[in-house]
């Protein structure tokens, strides 16, 4: 089986187990060596107010320098289970996750998605964002 080189690894904490669940009992995160940080499970949720906080990952290293917004997808099972809506995500500076809008009773669907955490690794202050031999931009 393939596996990418792995920069860090662990398990998520979440915030409120009375009303969040890993469904497949699955709290792994990892990132890659290029700074891309993925969930191994989806996370159901139950009376979620937006801006609260599902999980938090494991390793500072993985934590962005800024907050990181990406799409996931949510199942809403109070409705329909079958209906299937997009909302935002926002990985913060502090290594929690939230999503933008409140829910009843939802599946959030993480299990394989992804955001990069290249704000941490790439800047002017590291010195590595320049065409100067130090940097992946060069295309030489």
């Amino acid at each position: 089986m393939p596996y990418t080189i792995i920069g860090a690894i662990g398990e998520c904490q979440l915030y409120d187990t009375t009303n969040y669940a890993f469904v497949n009992n699955n709290p792994c995160a990892f990132m890659t060596l290029n700074n891309i940080v993925m969930f191994c499970d989806d996370v159901e949720i139950n009376n979620y107010t937006a801006e609260t906080t599902i999980l938090k990952l494991p390793e500072s290293s993985m934590f962005p320098s800024f907050d990181v917004f990406f799409p996931v997808i949510i199942t809403d099972k109070s409705t329909n289970p079958n209906q299937i809506a997009q909302t935002i995500a926002k990985a913060k500076n502090d290594g929690t996750i939230v999503l933008l809008e409140n829910f009843t009773d939802a599946i959030v669907h993480l299990n394989g998605q992804n955001f990069h955490a290249n704000s941490k690794y790439y800047t002017p202050t590291i010195g590595n964002i320049y065409n100067n031999g130090t940097s992946p931009l060069s295309g030489q």
